[in-house]
């Protein structure tokens, strides 16, 4: 007999007690909310009863209208709740306790009313105030007597109710015990007999699914019996049997499906990667050709892929840069590198090259052979073009410190031989009034002077380099600067150069010095004829440029220089001409005025193709006020004495021999601290002679102590440079001229009158 049939019996018999105590607990049940409900309606019957009693209080205080409406509408409820309640309360006490209730409301509410006509009465009872007042009381009394009497009877009402229910209850109770009890016996029977009848078939099924739960589908349930637990065993045995061949297949899927998802997410990857906006990246064979390039590749180089697989990376490598990469590229193949990191050059589509790094690495095969090699090329234009112009701007600033530093020294240079060439000039030129013409030792004081005079012009052009600012700023037409030295050009190349003017008729004026300009203009035109000693073509142009900046241009058709001598053009003394035909400050003075002009100085040269010099000027802003200095009295008025101070012993006794050969006494002082003690003590002087530059007290610091000694006192200010300082000097005080140091005995004799 099979399990089910057994638990079939056990459980019929088990169903029919059950049934019956089902039925006699429903019973029970049904006569308990009954009796709930009824001790519920008393329950609400008694509360309306007491809230009547307190709102009948509440009015009884106050009089008011609003109480009054409510005892009257908790009246109404408490009718309603008796008419609900007439009908359940049939039995026992109920409907005389009902009847009690109903009567003692109806009386309430009649003297309720009563009470109310009463209250009205009683404010206009005038002298019959006291017997309404009585009235008022008795009816009061009344009232609360038959309230009392209602709430006394809904009280014993709920009592009554309230006992009913808990005797429901309580057989309620025993029913659902017996129940209960009825119950487990049946589950307990039917419990033992299952498990008894279970136990021995379910554990050797239990530990089998446990083990095939465990991963072991070879497992196999024991099936040897006619019952459900045989039947089940075989179940499970087949279903095992489909898992296992399941599982082979699901196995063989997923490793199928993570295969093509792996391979598809290093494809994504890959090409992420290679697609990279940054880079140029290419993957090639060692026979140099492309396999794969990406985008930007593609463009870096300005081919399409298709046109770039057709051809080797050698194909677009500079030429220059190719012996190289194949050496290292043969290395790579050979296995002695695994790749390689180098800047080289590429020959874009349109012939234009790209400077680049490029970064290659090998990707072998298990016998050690190349496969490919993947490059990374990085475009490295901008920063070589950087790292030119940083080249370029530290060559200048370090050739704008070279003439800087020569600057300063020719500057000392020039000053101490503008005070030995002083003596001699000064003697020079005194001793040739004194000696008659044609004579020998005229001749030799004559040559001592023209000696004089050109090393005095050498200084000048040494103070020229190593002038820091203008001596005269004005506004200048660069066309009619450019036509006055073509002018000279043609007079003195007498036709052996051709000089051609290309001027813009509206090149804007620029602030500057004329006579710098002049010079360096000339400095350059100089270079270009003597470059074209068979005669060639000067052209003189000038253009507007960028920002309203004028240009010069100065080419001529000559030999042209190297890279080499280009490079050291501007180099103060580098000449290439022989020794003693050239000083080499000629470009150097050149780009000094050029700079104190905030302009711009430009050598464009290659062998056999001549030269080109940009000047450029910024346009000019409003011109400062002429610095002419004022004419002195002194440059008119005969002195006989005069208080000279200057810092050189060799310039003061050649000064004072000149002077005392042209007939003036000289007063001598070495600074300027002297030569203002001497004026304290008396010395009556009719013109000071002020070296400029002294240690100590120089002529800028003893001119102002100077005039508040003397305020009308002429001064001579001997400098060797006349720059826009010793102008503003000069300009700041009156009776003060300007005199250019070495001086010859007539530009002394015109300057002392």
């Amino acid at each position: 007999m099979k399990v089910t049939s057994r638990l079939s019996l056990l459980s019929a018999l088990s169903l029919g007690i059950l049934v019956a105590m089902v039925v006699a607990v429903a019973w029970g049940t049904q006569d308990f909310r009954q009796a709930k409900a009824g001790y519920a309606l008393a329950s609400e019957l008694k509360i309306a009863v007491l809230e009547g009693n307190a709102i009948r209080d509440q009015y009884f205080l106050h009089r008011e209208a609003r109480h009054r409406d409510l005892w009257l509408a908790s009246l109404g409820r408490a009718e309603g709740l008796l008419a609900r309640a007439e009908p359940r309360f049939t039995g026992g006490a109920d409907p005389d306790l009902v009847d009690e209730i109903r009567d003692d409301l109806g009386a309430s509410g009649a003297i309720f009313r009563r009470i109310v006509d009463n209250t009205a009465a009683l404010q206009g009872a005038g002298e019959r105030k006291a017997v309404f007042e009585e009235l008022d009381r008795r009816l009061s009394s009344q009232m609360l007597l038959r309230g009392g009497y209602a709430f006394d009877s809904a009280s014993a009402l709920v009592e009554a109710w309230e006992g009913r229910v808990e005797a429901t209850y309580r057989n309620l109770a025993v029913l659902a015990c017996g129940f209960a009890a009825g119950l487990a016996l049946s589950a307990i029977l039917i419990l033992r007999h299952t498990v008894r009848t279970i136990r021995g078939r379910l554990l050797p099924l239990h530990a089998g699914v446990n083990q095939v739960a465990g991963g072991d589908l070879a497992c196999r349930l024991p099936a040897d019996g006619s019952d459900e637990f045989s039947d089940l065993a075989r179940a499970i045995n087949a279903m095992t049997e489909r898992l296992e061949a399941s599982q082979r297949l699901l196995g063989e899927e997923i490793r199928r499906r993570m295969l093509a998802q792996a391979r598809q997410e290093s494809e994504a990857r890959f090409k992420a990667w290679f697609d990279i906006p940054l880079v140029g990246i290419s993957v090639t064979t060692p026979e140099k050709g492309w396999l794969e390039v990406n985008p930007h590749h593609c463009a870096m180089l300005g081919y399409t892929r298709e046109e770039l697989m057709r051809m080797s990376w050698a194909d677009v490598t500079h030429p220059e840069d190719l012996p190289a990469e194949l050496e290292v590229f043969e290395r790579v193949l050979a296995g002695d590198l695994e790749g390689y990191t180098r800047e080289k050059r590429f020959i874009r589509k349109d012939g234009t090259i790209l400077h680049a790094e490029l970064a290659r690495r090998c990707i072998r095969r298990p016998d050690g052979s190349v496969e490919a090699l993947v490059g990374v090329v990085l475009d490295v234009s901008e920063r070589k073009r950087a790292e030119e112009e940083q080249r370029r701007l530290t060559e200048q600033l370090q050739q704008s410190q070279k003439l800087d530093s020569l600057g300063s020294l020719a500057g000392g240079v020039a000053h101490d031989m503008n005070n030995v060439l002083g003596a001699i000039l000064s003697l020079a030129t005194a001793h040739l009034e004194l000696q008659e013409p044609g004579k020998p030792v005229h001749k030799a004081f004559e040559t001592i002077a023209k000696a004089a005079t050109r090393g005095r012009d050498l200084v000048a052009r040494l103070l020229g380099f190593a002038r820091r600012s203008l001596a005269r700023e004005a506004e200048l037409d660069l066309n009619a600067l450019v036509r006055e030295v073509a002018g000279i050009l043609e007079r003195t190349t007498l036709g052996r150069v051709r000089v051609e003017l290309d001027l813009a008729p509206d090149a804007p004026l620029i602030l500057g010095d004329g006579g710098a300009l002049a010079t360096a203009l000339m400095n350059v035109c100089v270079n270009g004829v003597e470059a074209m000693p068979g005669g060639g073509l000067l052209t003189l142009r000038t253009l507007v440029g960028d920002g309203g900046w004028t240009e010069v241009h100065v080419e001529d058709t000559g030999t042209g220089m190297p890279k080499e001598i280009l490079d050291r053009a501007l180099d103060p003394f580098f000449t290439t001409k022989e020794v003693g035909k050239a000083t080499g400050l000629g470009l150097s003075l050149v780009y000094t005025t050029v700079k104190a002009h905030r302009g711009r100085l430009e050598l464009r040269s290659e062998p056999g193709r001549g030269t080109r010099v940009r000047l450029a000027f910024p346009p000019c802003a409003p011109a400062p006020p002429s610095r002419e200095p004022a004419p002195s009295e002194s440059r008119t008025v005969a002195c006989r004495r005069v208080l000279l101070v200057d810092d050189d012993p060799l310039v003061r006794e050649a000064t004072a021999s000149l002077l005392d050969i042209l007939g003036v006494e000289a007063f001598l002082a070495s600074d300027g601290a002297e030569a203002l003690a001497r004026l304290e003590a008396g010395l009556d002087p009719d013109v000071v002679i002020l070296d400029m530059n002294m240690p100590g007290l120089d002529g800028a610091a003893t001119l102002p102590r100077l005039r508040e000694l003397r305020p009308g006192l002429p001064v001579l200010l001997a400098t060797g440079r006349m720059d826009q300082s010793a102008l503003d000097l000069a300009e700041a005080y009156p009776g003060v001229a300007l005199m250019s140091k070495p001086f010859t005995a007539d530009e002394l004799r015109r300057a002392l009158g």
